[in-house]
């Protein structure tokens, strides 16, 4: 096999056989081979769904198809066996690349569905389109198939202008962060502050966080920096990518002040409206810092901290006979205020 690599100009290459015979002698033969480019009469793009579409030949080693295609589509390319002792090669995505045998789905996009081509390089392993995401011109870089992200410093109040995101009309916009404006921009509504915004475009909504350099911001002990929660009931963009116990999936409070955080939720949406096991921390890793009722009480009748009578110490429950309502809008605001040990928990129904 001749490894199939990414520029790499037709050449003679040289092939080196050592031999050993039983008494350890080795002897050396050297062979040139002249290694060219298969001229593919053209190549399949294999869609998520199983469909094929034929990539023609163009200039060069460019190949294309043009269909209707929607806003978003993965796959893979595959290059036919060529000649006696040829092999399938297939196309894959591995590190915001398009490599031969990677088993990710290239992540094919436009700014719009509709008809458009999808083209691909056999020299370069370039491919396209992929739209460039950018938020106020400063471009996401990719951290997986789906999502991206960029460090901004934020300040209440700021337009944030969304530039090459698929059907962003259809995007979730989390309110405590961001308000849509009917011209396509974004308004910040948090406190001012170093963050860093996720977009995952197979969810359809931007992830959110304050830092602290280039880490995910944490408690201080004079009540400023971050409140993270992390728990079973609450998920953006919906309760179905719910956080759960997992600390990578921790939301951020948005800070609405010196000392104050809030998120704010959707019964039956964000939030579940009949059980609640979702707790506070002051780091999103970590686990540190973490609020329990010695620390925080509720002015809730509804919305409880556990004791460790019946539930655990620090979670949210809901009382005895009481639900939050179905597409009623709730914020839940922590004041730390008197301190990091005499946090108030308020629930307010919108």
């Amino acid at each position: 096999y001749v490894p199939y690599y990414a520029n790499i100009p037709d050449a003679n290459a040289t092939l080196r056989l050592t031999l050993q015979n039983i008494h350890f002698t080795t002897t050396e033969k050297i062979y040139s081979v002249s290694v060219t480019h298969a001229a593919y009469p053209s190549l399949i793009f294999r869609a998520e769904d199983g469909t094929e579409y034929t990539m023609k030949r163009g200039e060069g080693y460019e190949y294309s198809v043009t269909d209707r295609f929607p806003a978003e589509i993965k796959g893979k390319i595959v290059a036919p066996a060529m000649g006696d002792n040829g092999n399938e090669i297939v196309f894959g995505y591995e590190g915001s690349e398009i490599k031969p045998g990677a088993e990710g789905l290239i992540p094919f996009s436009n700014s719009v569905p509709g008809r458009y081509t999808i083209s691909f390089n056999t020299f370069t392993f370039e491919g396209s389109p992929f739209v460039v995401l950018t938020l106020n011109g400063q471009r996401l870089e990719p951290i997986d198939e789906t999502t991206s992200s960029v460090d901004m410093t934020l300040y209440k109040g700021a337009t944030i202008v969304p530039d090459g995101f698929p059907a962003f009309g259809e995007w979730w916009i989390n309110p405590d962060y961001f308000t849509r404006n009917e011209d396509g921009t974004l308004t910040f509504n948090a406190y001012n502050a170093d963050y860093r915004i996720i977009a995952d475009t197979k969810l359809k909504y931007f992830r959110v966080y304050k830092l602290n350099g280039s880490d995910p911001a944490t408690l201080s002990e004079d009540g400023t920096g971050a409140v993270w929660i992390i728990g079973d009931g609450i998920g953006h963009p919906s309760i179905a990518n719910q956080v759960g116990w997992t600390t990578e999936k921790a939301l951020c409070m948005a800070p609405t002040g010196d000392k104050t955080y809030q998120i704010t939720v959707v019964g039956g949406k964000t939030v579940a409206t009949n059980a609640i096991n979702f707790k506070f921390f002051g780091g999103a890793l970590s686990w540190d810092n973490e609020f329990d009722h010695t620390t925080l009480t509720s002015t809730s009748p509804v919305v409880l901290i556990g004791d460790g009578n019946g539930h655990d110490k620090g979670n949210l429950y809901l009382a005895e006979g009481s639900s939050l309502k179905e597409g009623v809008t709730y914020v839940f605001t922590i004041d730390l205020s008197a301190g990091n040990n005499a946090g108030v928990l308020s629930v307010e129904e919108k």
